[in-house]
């Protein structure tokens, strides 16, 4: 580059991606956390979330519409949820024996609030993780190759670094 705004704008998206690697790196470091069933590693891709209600945690599906109502059994009853992982780990000798990853006890818990919890599970922030990264990634390529189509790409990085400055869109 010559200098200019073209250098300026260059420099201002250069900084731009290394905040936002930053941020992916925090976001994919407690998801792979939150994926870490005990005494084990954390599990690749992480974990998808579900809840669950009594000695057999049967899965309970948030209402969204019912938003302001406590999580319900399938007799209507308010229930105190646990927050598992779908997935299921060996809990001891026998590899046959396993259970899900525990993540939470809630005592109370209403039904959006659990939803979001649920949609927004580890795995799916390691997905949103690996997007954001091929982005930067076509980034990268189209300014080595002098690409004036990097723009495109440039708008969506900007768009998603504002997921990490509230107001910023």
């Amino acid at each position: 580059m010559t200098g200019g705004a073209d250098s300026q704008s260059a420099d201002e998206m250069a900084e731009l991606v290394d905040a936002l690697e930053g941020h992916l790196g925090i976001d994919e470091w407690w998801a792979l956390q939150a994926s870490r069933p005990r005494n084990m590693a954390p599990q690749p891709g992480g974990h998808h979330w579900r809840w669950g209600v009594g000695p057999n945690w049967d899965t309970v599906v948030p209402n969204p519409v019912e938003h302001d109502e406590a999580l319900m059994d399938a007799e209507g009853s308010a229930v105190s949820p646990v927050l598992l992982s779908v997935e299921e780990y060996p809990t001891g000798w026998d590899p046959a024996d396993k259970l899900p990853h525990v993540a939470l006890y809630a005592e109370e818990i209403k039904t959006a609030t659990a939803g979001h919890i649920q949609r927004q599970d580890p795995a799916r922030t390691l997905r949103r993780v690996a997007a954001v990264r091929a982005t930067i990634a076509a980034w990268r390529d189209a300014v080595e190759l002098g690409d004036p189509g990097r723009r495109g790409l440039e708008i969506a990085l900007r768009n998603h670094a504002a997921e990490y400055v509230e107001g910023q869109l």
